[in-house]
């Protein structure tokens, strides 16, 4: 029986519902595999949420927070995951390790050939000298610090590198390897109709919570719900039902979410969370394949509404593959 450790950041949802996609996919190929998840923050809490949806044999470890605000106890707390990783390797030996935005390298850096990276950073890295935008001094910073170095890492620590991409492209470094977009299954499968009979929008939040306060302020007053994933009670991850009311969705910008809204071809208006520049590549990438728009807070919000619903309507635009889940098991268990 296969063994497959996965570990994930827990910062946001994005990384959750992506690993979840493929979590999904490895079953349906073999559904007697032992899965761990090793996650922190909201990955615990989203996959809580989840796993009584599965009858298989998954264990979910809660890590320690590496998001709590004093860089001393982060650092503990990163110390304190790596001691937990490496002795469940040690002792359970997994055949594969996924990994997706996770950095506890000193856990699995004797375990590269085992080691599969899911990550947006080589597409991120292309796409900025792809696109000619004005970047701010914070936004060069980020893309240097969370984009390009991270890639470094990913190909110093990993096997093979699957990178989530808009549209199939080639890179130079053979481990790294185009995949289409990844989505939950429930996205993949939807046939429900858009019943939406009036012009009503949703607004989808980032997982993180970054930036609910601007995101109000922007929209107050406008025809649209805004959809935050559930804390005050039992938390719920949202389903594609949520959508089928919306007649376009506003999305921060992330790629789970963008990824998501294209499956079930939504129209789309980004508005990326300030310096984060692989949303706004993202929110570029939308605007240039005719998916949708950047949301522009000097413009009119009908004017730009109906520009995006025109969009979604023409005949020539061409919708992304999202199957990235299925392609992605295939090679692991391969």
């Amino acid at each position: 029986m296969k063994k497959i450790s996965i570990i994930l950041s827990g910062l946001g949802m994005g990384n959750s519902s992506r690993c979840e996609a493929v979590i999904q996919q490895l079953l349906l190929i073999d559904p007697q595999l032992e899965l761990s998840i090793f996650t922190w923050g909201n990955g615990t809490m989203y996959f809580q949420s989840v796993l009584d949806n599965y009858s298989s044999n998954i264990v979910l470890i809660d890590l320690h927070s590496l998001s709590t605000g004093n860089i001393f106890l982060s650092l503990k707390n990163y110390f304190l995951n790596t001691i937990i990783l490496i002795k469940s390797f040690v002792k359970n030996k997994p055949n594969r390790i996924i990994l997706d935005s996770d950095y506890h390298f000193l856990s699995y850096l004797f375990l590269r050939n085992r080691v599969f990276y899911i990550s947006q950073a080589a597409d991120v890295v292309s796409r900025f000298f792809k696109f000619k935008f004005n970047w701010t001094f914070k936004e060069l910073i980020n893309f240097f610090v969370l984009e390009f170095l991270d890639l470094c890492f990913q190909v110093i620590v990993s096997r093979n590198i699957l990178v989530p991409c808009f549209y199939e492209k080639n890179f130079l470094i053979r481990k790294l390897k185009s995949v289409p977009l990844i989505v939950r299954k429930n996205f993949l499968n939807f046939n429900g109709k858009n019943s939406a009979t009036v012009e009503v929008g949703g607004v989808l939040l980032s997982g993180s919570g970054l930036e609910f306060e601007k995101i109000e302020r922007v929209f107050n007053g406008k025809k649209v719900q805004i959809i935050s994933p559930e804390r005050r009670e039992k938390f719920k991850v949202s389903e594609p039902e949520i959508f089928k009311d919306f007649k376009y969705v506003i999305t921060q910008g992330g790629l789970s979410s963008i990824s998501e809204m294209l499956s079930m071809k939504m129209p789309l208006l980004v508005l990326p969370i300030s310096n984060h520049v692989e949303q706004r590549l993202n929110g570029l990438e939308v605007e240039s394949s005719g998916l949708g728009k950047i949301y522009n807070v000097n413009k009119s919000f009908e004017e730009q509404v109906k520009s995006i619903s025109n969009q979604a309507n023409a005949k020539d635009v061409v919708f992304p593959s999202c199957d990235g889940a299925k392609v992605i098991a295939k090679i692991i268990l391969d």
